[in-house]
């Protein structure tokens, strides 16, 4: 403990009979003890002071990861795939519905006298299925894609029908498939696709027509397979399901403008002196498919 001297004070006496008491007599020295009594305070106030700002740490230190835990980081946005690109080759099927108009115009008998030249009729109604495929190539340039496309289904369109120029002989045309060879246009949304398309079309029909009710005595059958060019128009709307894999749905409409065709007698119970019948035959054909396609090579 360190004492600080605060004063000395030297007993005085009146005389110097008192000089060898004043000698004798020795200084007095006031300490006061200033750490002495300090120091045990100071420790306090600080020890104290060090436990309130642990325990103010503590708290702010467990609100905080609190508040973490309640409300976490929000994760990175996963990245922006690619824009679907519809460039490369593909492949697929197709399944529909469809409808043909066939109409016959008489014109001559062959082997026999002929009445005048004059309409028979059409041979159209019911809705009928189709099933069929398609292959294509499709560029693609920004938004816009051009595409080469061929396909081919086979149908079910058939429909027999009383002539309205000789009510005793019934006309058949049955459609046995179509097949188109196409240039399509489209634009682009991304994996959202319009298009129109046009180009040739091809159908194979039969025609057949019962004389007099044949197979009768008094009757005979006439009939011819056909082969018929023509062209078609349309368009569609197609999505990418993924990278490789689309489904869409399309309309066509195809024309084949008017045919001579002439039917030879198969049968001739009858005994008919006619060996065949010129006719002509004016058909269309409108169809809806829904496709599903496979896509390769430069875009996938």
């Amino acid at each position: 403990m360190h004492c600080i001297p605060i004063a000395t004070v030297p007993n005085k006496s009146i005389g110097r009979a008192d000089s060898d008491w004043r000698r004798r007599a020795k200084p007095t020295k006031l300490r006061l003890s200033v750490t002495g009594s300090l120091g045990p305070i100071m420790r306090r106030v600080v020890g104290i002071s060090a436990v309130v700002l642990s325990a103010v740490m503590a708290l702010t230190s467990g609100s905080a990861f609190a508040a973490r835990k309640k409300h976490p980081a929000a994760e990175p946005p996963p990245p922006t795939p690619p824009p679907y690109n519809w460039s490369g080759f593909y492949i697929g099927g197709n399944v529909g519905f469809g409808q043909m108009r066939d109409c016959w115009d008489f014109v001559s008998n062959v082997g026999s006298s002929s009445p005048m030249p004059q309409g028979e009729g059409c041979n159209s109604g019911k809705s009928k299925g189709l099933g069929g495929g398609q292959i294509g190539y499709n560029w693609q340039m920004a938004n816009w894609i051009l595409g080469l496309e061929a396909s081919g289904d086979f149908t079910d369109f058939n429909r027999t029908t009383t002539s309205t120029a000789f009510s005793a002989d019934t006309i058949k045309t049955n459609v046995n498939s179509i097949a188109f060879g196409t240039a399509r246009l489209g634009y682009a949304w991304n994996a959202v696709m319009i298009y129109g398309k046009g180009g040739i079309a091809w159908s194979r029909d039969k025609y057949e027509r019962d004389a007099f009710y044949f197979p009768s005595s008094s009757g005979w059958l006439e009939t011819a397979n056909v082969s018929r060019p023509g062209w078609v128009a349309g368009g569609g709307l197609e999505y990418a399901l993924n990278r490789n894999w689309s489904a869409g749905i399309e309309y066509d409409y195809a024309g084949f403008g008017k045919k001579a065709v002439n039917l030879p007698v198969v049968s001739n119970p009858g005994g008919t002196a006619i060996t065949s019948v010129n006719e002509n035959m004016y058909q269309d054909i409108q169809i809806v498919t829904l496709r599903l396609s496979f896509r390769w090579g430069v875009g996938q």
